[in-house]
């Protein structure tokens, strides 16, 4: 009976991870252009984050440009998704919930 709660428990946990496509599919909360490269706007973004507390950011490299992810333990809280395109860089922003956002959307503010 135990090992039946358990694994319960498992599976509910599991069921509401998101991962980056899951937030990409919604609409974004924050997005803009900037004269800065990719890397050197993620990589301002994810100091920015760091500077606010978030433990887990990474800056991973995609088709033309990156996405700064912060991590919970069992979610993507965060992504900002940087391309570059049309001679221009491109920001768009996603998070799981709309609660709590706004202290995270300062960095990518901040590094336009």
């Amino acid at each position: 009976m135990t090992r039946l709660f358990v694994l319960s428990i498992a599976a509910l946990a599991l069921a509401g991870c998101a991962n980056v496509d899951d937030l990409r599919k919604k609409e974004p909360v924050f997005f803009a252009t900037t004269a800065k490269t990719p890397q050197e706007y993620g990589d301002c973004v994810a100091q920015g984050w760091r500077d606010i507390g978030k433990r887990e950011v990474a800056v991973e490299r995609i088709r033309n440009g990156v996405d700064v992810v912060s991590r919970s333990s069992f979610n993507v809280e965060e992504i900002v998704r940087v391309q570059h395109y049309d001679g221009k860089t491109h920001i768009n922003m996603y998070a799981r919930t709309s609660y709590h956002v706004a202290p995270m959307m300062q960095a990518p503010n901040m590094c336009l």
